[in-house]
């Protein structure tokens, strides 16, 4: 068999070659970040509309069985530990921890919105994330 010096593509062929790779590599990566960037929004959504229906269950409860009642829902929730997390804390209008799986935030405002989170667990490890808190009728605060 006799070699030759033959080239398989041509210098033109192979640019265009080396495009058409660019392009398939631009486009599946920006095809994969606007599915991920989807999948987050839509995440963040339902996560939201969890939390706000879980706050507004926290406050039904306490307008309908009392704080006594509402203490015992948070510290039964407290006891079920989840791969994520899910804090929950309540304090008294003193500041005094009544319930939950997490010591309250220092300085957090409980206006409803999304807060970073930096605080410790019962066990005292610490934890971060973001976190909602609401103020009862007579001061409490709940965290979720």
């Amino acid at each position: 068999m006799k070699l030759t010096n033959r080239v398989f593509l041509s210098p033109r062929a192979l640019s265009v070659a080396l495009a058409a790779v660019a392009c398939v590599i631009i486009v599946s990566v920006s095809a994969f970040y606007y599915v991920d960037y989807q999948a987050e929004e839509l995440l963040t959504a339902r996560e939201a509309t969890i939390v706000e229906a879980e706050l507004k269950l926290l406050e039904d409860l306490d307008r309908d069985d009392g704080r006594d009642g509402l203490i015992r829902a948070v510290a039964h929730r407290a006891t079920f530990s989840s791969d994520n997390l899910g804090i929950v804390a309540i304090i008294d209008r003193q500041g005094k921890f009544l319930a939950g799986n997490v010591a309250w935030p220092i300085g957090l405002k409980p206006d409803k919105r999304w807060h970073p989170l930096r605080t410790q667990t019962n066990a005292g490890i610490a934890i971060q994330g973001y976190a909602r808190a609401v103020v009862l009728p007579d001061g409490a605060r709940v965290l979720i």
